[in-house]
């Protein structure tokens, strides 16, 4: 789908954008590129790629990265939303069961 660059090449610019986000929104293809791996009907063109203002707001919200477990515990339980709530019970319990399985496997 997207460019692959190898992580040797990964400049100081890109982890900046990588961390504080950038102003503007790169698409990973083309808008009019064929989706030809999602051509499962015979006979139908395959789907296109849209403009970006053609698909609904939340898509754009999909490029956002999710908080870590580290900035959860920073949230005080008050002004936490259900969301993070809910993300930091996941994220804890998949901390929990890795180290239970750290420690069996020793």
């Amino acid at each position: 789908l997207g460019t692959r660059i190898p992580a040797a090449t990964l400049g100081r610019e890109f982890c900046r954008r990588l961390v504080h986000g950038t102003r503007e929104v790169r698409l990973p293809m083309k808008a009019g590129t064929e989706l030809k791996s999602l051509a499962v009907c015979k006979g139908i063109d395959p789907p296109k790629v849209l403009e970006r203002s053609e698909y609904p707001g939340w898509v754009n919200d999909l490029e956002k990265p999710l908080p870590s477990l580290a900035i959860l515990r920073k949230i005080p339980n008050e002004e936490a939303e259900e969301k993070d709530i809910l993300r930091y019970l996941k994220l804890s319990r998949r901390l929990a069961i890795r180290d239970r399985n750290e420690q069996s496997s020793v």
